[in-house]
């Protein structure tokens, strides 16, 4: 009869239940995934110290068997800032159907968006090694007086000067050679993440 019916599809389920609660339990697991910046505003870049995030993801035991881990992601979506700053931007995950987000540490990220800007500065050519014959170097003719610098405004604001250097052992004649210039910063030091157009001259 009709009862005796419904009682046994009652049944059936509780027990398919109880069975997949058994054999194939709810489980919980965390993966360090790194982190990556989305929509980053355009002539922007974009700096941060957060390196990994942790995702934990729960999930019937049978889907941690086989999934992709590459398939886990976590990233700062940055679409609706657009101006200089620092910021604490949400994180957020990706991760495969079937998978439930159970939380991020850190749950937010400290991103500095650093315009990108160019100057132009003035060329310094520097002579090393000593000339052959006792000769001197007289007169240095430079194809570019000057070059632009491109990059993230707190980089290039470190550099206080472009330099160039020849090295002049054993020449005794005048000579051309293509000179590649570089950002040096008030302690000497090279200043990353600063482009220079041209990145080399022609000295003479």
């Amino acid at each position: 009869n009709k009862l005796q019916k419904f009682v046994a599809l009652i049944s059936a389920t509780a027990l398919w239940f109880f069975v997949m609660d058994t054999q194939n339990p709810i489980i919980k697991d965390s993966y360090t995934v790194p982190i990556s910046m989305e929509n980053v505003p355009p002539k922007f870049k974009a700096f941060y110290f957060e390196q990994n995030i942790q995702v934990k993801l729960s999930a019937p035991r049978s889907y941690f068997i086989d999934y992709d881990a590459n398939s886990i992601r976590a990233f700062a979506n940055l679409q609706n800032y657009s101006a200089e700053g620092e910021y604490e931007i949400p994180v957020e995950a990706s991760f495969p159907k079937g998978f439930e987000l159970e939380g991020v540490s850190p749950a937010t990220v400290h991103v500095i968006l650093d315009p990108f800007i160019e100057k132009q500065m003035k060329v310094d050519v520097v002579f090393t090694g000593t000339p052959a014959n006792d000769s001197v170097v007289k007169e240095q003719i430079k194809s570019s007086e000057n070059v632009t610098l491109m990059g993230p405004k707190s980089a290039v604001s470190k550099v206080k000067r472009v330099m160039g250097y020849v090295d002049v052992s054993g020449r005794n004649e005048t000579f051309d050679i293509e000179v590649p210039m570089s950002p040096i910063d008030e302690d000497g030091r090279t200043v990353r993440d600063v482009r220079i157009f041209p990145s080399s001259i022609t000295v003479t």
